[in-house]
């Protein structure tokens, strides 16, 4: 269809698993002469913009360019390559692990220096895995104060802090089980379509 001012081909493919479908959208840029014009990290994988992309109207042209005839495979191999490489990233247990913020670290890596003395160690060891998770930010901020309280001993400071992080309810991060791996042949291709945007080459 003609819309907008950028042209490309969008994808919508899927991979079945054991518990149901995962759904992909991509979107790989064109030049005027319809051959991608994406470099590696170009093309587009955030859903909520692949979805504005293609949003239209019943009055928004219709129009299928002749160079797509055989040429769109050469986008779908795109698509594919890059579908694959975010499958491979969520395979990987590694990558699984959240960002831990730089005081959820410092505050981990001063309790562990000044150790509370009398502290139930199973409290400290559940206090330590609560502070390296994700943490909202309004929690962020009122361990930031607590952190900054000089008050008392390391050892009783560090006490303080495990009682603290244990009283706000966060809770350990539990990473979610890594994807199984696949080969192209696992990727479905759904559907796809051609957006020529102002400009383009469409005949």
């Amino acid at each position: 269809m003609r819309k907008g001012r950028v042209s490309g081909v969008l994808f919508c493919a899927e991979v079945e698993l054991a518990e149901g479908r995962r759904t992909f959208l991509r979107f790989v840029p064109a030049d005027k002469a319809w051959k991608p014009a994406a470099l590696p990290g170009q093309i587009v994988r955030e859903t909520g913009t692949c979805l504005r992309l293609i949003d239209c109207t019943e009055e928004t042209p219709r129009h299928m360019p002749s160079a797509l005839g055989e040429g769109v495979f050469e986008f779908w191999d795109l698509a594919m390559e890059d579908i694959l490489t975010e499958w491979d990233d969520l395979s990987d247990p590694a990558n699984l692990q959240p960002p831990v913020r730089l005081l959820n670290r410092q505050v981990a890596a001063f309790i562990r220096a000044h150790p509370p003395q009398d502290a139930d160690g199973d409290k400290v060891a559940k206090a330590l895995d609560v502070l390296e998770a994700p943490w909202p930010r309004r929690e962020e901020m009122l361990l930031r104060e607590q952190f900054r309280d000089r008050t008392g001993q390391s050892a009783v400071r560090a006490l303080h802090l495990v009682e603290w992080v244990l009283a706000t309810g966060l809770e350990r991060f539990e990473p979610p089980p890594p994807l199984p791996p696949i080969t192209p042949a696992d990727v479905r291709l759904v559907c796809w379509m051609a957006i020529g945007g102002e400009g383009s080459n469409l005949t």
